[in-house]
């Protein structure tokens, strides 16, 4: 009776252990399988958002490529048009035309426009011929021209050229005539334009009058174009004046 009990309680271990080991297995499958689904999930995830910074991508590389076509366009276009700029006559007329067929396609318009300009300049001959005629046109330089370049050119005369510049200009601006010899002995006139004790030739508002304003200031206030005072014309005046630059007499 003992052994049958014993007996009895042995199948219920091992049949409970087997039931255990079946519980266990059916988890383990469960989580197997889980992690399966997940990690497709993850798999699928990962191609999305790789798929989707592809179309990123293409899209910023489309967008680049449009700005960089409007860009070869629009440059294209401001070569042609100093291309033509730079021509003249048929030329200027032919780079014209050459860009009003290529109107939708600049580039390829500028392709034969620079073809049409190196067969026109760039040969030897072509720039050979352009050199000579600009030398031919080139005006001559004499040697009076080149001592004046060198000292135009050389800082140690600026000072010096000024100087003299300036004086050439009173020079030039003044009356450059004085009376010498028999002088009137009647007192000099005041000067017309400040009616001070000085004379016309000596007034420096006078000397600073251009060579028409002088003429014409002479001739309307009836002065003597001789010796620039009132009361007679220059071909009744007795003054005898001289040139201050080269000392010869001045006839009316």
């Amino acid at each position: 009776m003992i052994e049958e009990i014993a007996d009895s309680d042995d199948i219920k271990d091992s049949s409970h252990r087997g039931s255990s080991r079946s519980t266990t297995s059916s988890a383990a499958v469960q989580a197997r399988a889980k992690a399966q689904a997940l990690k497709a999930k993850f798999e699928f995830t990962k191609k999305e958002a790789n798929l989707r910074q592809q179309e990123r991508e293409l899209a910023n590389a489309l967008l680049l490529l449009g700005a960089e076509k409007d860009y070869a366009m629009a440059e294209a276009e401001a070569e042609v048009f100093e291309a033509a700029a730079s021509e003249g006559g048929n030329a200027k007329v032919l780079v014209q035309k050459i860009y009003d067929i290529h109107v939708d396609r600049p580039e390829l318009g500028l392709k034969r426009i620079w073809a049409h300009l190196d067969e026109r300049h760039g040969s030897a001959e072509a720039v050979e011929h352009d050199l000579m005629r600009r030398l031919e046109e080139f005006p001559k330089i004499a040697s009076r021209d080149n001592e004046q370049a060198r000292v135009q050119n050389d800082p140690s005369f600026m000072l010096a050229d000024a100087k003299a510049a300036n004086n050439r200009m009173l020079q030039k601006s003044a009356v450059t005539v004085r009376m010498t010899g028999v002088k009137d002995k009647a007192k000099a006139p005041n000067c017309p334009i400040h009616n001070s004790a000085h004379e016309l030739q000596d007034c420096r508002s006078f000397q600073e009058k251009s060579h028409e304003e002088k003429t014409l200031f002479v001739k309307d206030n009836r002065l003597c174009f001789k010796c620039l005072r009132p009361d007679h014309f220059s071909r009744n005046c007795k003054s005898q004046v001289k040139c201050e630059t080269c000392s010869k007499d001045i006839s009316p």
